[in-house]
């Protein structure tokens, strides 16, 4: 088994973690497996499972934009904010219009202070806030800045009092605390039914496979290698007679360097550059007002894990 990457349809029920964990025994216990970005129980879609050196790509990989369907009932809100909670709040929702919805949401657009549901993952003092929330303490979650790029109404019914939302966001937004939001917006109260996260980047739901797939068939067979990953990223090819300098970890002059495609969702924070057996992500800085590259991390792979001519 080599350096790659698996995209799982995650099912509703399933935990992230305990994805990993069967993958793990269908692989076996040599080799390092993990994840970017968990999904709730309560949600599916993609999963980004990560085999052998990839995992520590995962940071970098979190950071891509996501998209997201979700579905919301009108009319209350649950201490979950999704249909596994128990209602806490009620209200009529026959005066809400579709425009009404529009108008709420573009306020959520742009970067936002969101505050995460309190049962979620976050920490408080160290602690889990959700394990703090179902022991019965009393929490309020520090809001914290998201990036939502797009929300698009793709249904409204309001005979059935629901909504469906494709919703484009960035790192660490919480789809649940956009519908609370909404609901509480339109004085109504709203609760998410179901979620579905259906891109990672230029990653698709539709290329995924189901546990049950991988457990029928051999893992090597849905093992995409980094190069796949890469094509995220702005990337930069390194001269030969520069590779032992940035694997070192010594930053470089981006006019050095020998620029092969750029990064499909613009200017971030992290570029790739690609060497003949490795590849690192380097940080984007400027000292004296001169740009230059620093590597962060650095990852070493085949040069048949690269494959260079994929990478557009």
């Amino acid at each position: 088994m080599q350096n790659g990457v698996i995209l799982l349809n995650k099912r509703f029920g399933e935990r992230s973690t305990r994805c990993v964990s069967k993958i793990k025994s269908l692989v076996g216990r040599g080799l390092k497996i993990g994840h970017a970005g968990t999904l709730d129980s309560t949600a599916e879609g993609l999963l980004v499972i990560l085999l052998g050196s990839m995992t520590r790509t995962s940071s970098f990989i979190m950071e891509l934009p996501k998209i997201y369907e979700v579905k919301a009932h009108l009319g209350y809100e649950t201490d979950t904010l999704d249909s596994s909670g128990v209602i806490v709040k009620e209200s009529c929702a026959e005066h809400v219009t579709r425009k009404d919805v529009e108008v709420s949401l573009a306020s959520m657009l742009g970067w936002i202070n969101q505050v995460p549901p309190k049962i979620s993952a976050v920490r408080i003092e160290g602690k889990r806030s959700h394990e703090l929330a179902r022991k019965g303490v009393d929490i309020s979650p520090a809001p914290k800045p998201v990036r939502v790029y797009k929300i698009e109404v793709c249904d409204f019914d309001l005979t059935e009092k629901s909504i469906s939302l494709s919703i484009h966001c960035g790192k660490g937004t919480y789809i649940r605390s956009i519908i609370r939001d909404l609901g509480r917006a339109l004085g109504c109260y709203a609760t998410v039914t179901s979620l579905r996260r259906t891109y990672v980047g230029l990653m698709d739901l539709q290329d995924s496979v189901s546990l049950e797939q991988l457990q029928m068939g051999s893992v090597d067979k849905y093992l995409l290698k980094p190069y796949e990953i890469l094509k995220n990223y702005t990337i930069y090819y390194i001269p030969e007679d520069l590779q032992r300098w940035i694997k070192a970890g010594n930053r470089v002059e981006p006019s050095k360097l020998v620029r092969r495609s750029w990064s499909p969702f613009g200017i971030g924070r992290h570029v790739v550059l690609v060497g003949r057996d490795f590849f690192s992500f380097a940080e984007r800085m400027y000292i004296s007002g001169k740009p230059l590259f620093k590597p962060v991390r650095t990852i070493m792979c085949s040069e048949e894990e690269l494959r260079k001519e994929d990478i557009k």
